[in-house]
């Protein structure tokens, strides 16, 4: 929990993702591993509420939301 606030996600990703720019050509051989993993970055914000609204409303024919990620514009 220290660690966590210490290093908060919306302080830490933007660092990742530069290093995953930085050294992309030598990433090549993790691409599998790396799409596995960001699953997890991205999980702690994921609304399952929005998008069962946004299927639901797909299927009736209305609009919805398509945010099924509200909190990452914080981040």
């Amino acid at each position: 929990m220290e660690l966590q606030d210490e290093y908060p996600l919306w302080k830490v990703l933007p660092q990742f993702a530069q290093l995953l720019l930085d050294h992309r050509d030598d990433l090549d051989d993790y691409q599998d591993e790396l799409r596995r993993l960001a699953y997890w970055v991205v999980r702690e914000d994921f609304d399952r509420r929005a998008v069962n609204l946004r299927l639901a409303a797909v299927q009736t024919g209305e609009k919805g939301s398509s945010d099924a990620y509200p909190s990452t514009s914080a981040h």
